[in-house]
């Protein structure tokens, strides 16, 4: 039920029909690269942001409530397990629209494989530091 759930074009990891080499093939030919991974991506999504994210995917506050204990361990999505890689997807998709601005405005090449977020062009530099808060 997770795959049905549109991601943006530039988010590659752990998307069906898309892989570690279309994430890098975007990339090519490209001056400059630049990659931010973001510390300690999988214990920094809470289950809030979990519940969050199936609440946007159009379930209601119970079965949301469910699929969130199912979901997740300790208050946060567990790395390796078979849901991990889509919900994290899905909560780094709502910062999508603050990265394609970024991209955008310096006219970079973007792609993302779960927690790997990857940018080239020129102006690598100068997107870094507006790219590392968000």
């Amino acid at each position: 039920m997770l795959e049905e759930l549109a991601l943006p074009d530039w988010m590659d990891g752990c998307v069906k029909g898309r892989s570690a080499h279309s994430n890098a093939n975007v990339h090519r030919n490209q001056r400059n690269l630049a990659k931010v991974d973001v510390k300690r991506f999988f214990p920094s999504v809470t289950h809030r942001m979990v519940y969050a994210a199936f609440v946007r995917a159009g379930f209601g506050p119970e079965p949301a409530r469910l699929l969130t204990r199912i979901a997740t361990r300790g208050g946060h999505l567990p790395q390796g397990a078979p849901t991990s890689d889509r919900l994290a997807n899905l909560h780094l998709a709502t910062a999508a629209l603050a990265l394609e601005a970024i991209f955008q405005t310096h006219d970079l090449k973007a792609s993302a494989y779960v927690d790997d977020i990857a940018f080239s062009g020129e102006e690598t530099r100068q997107a870094i530091p507006k790219v590392i808060p968000l």
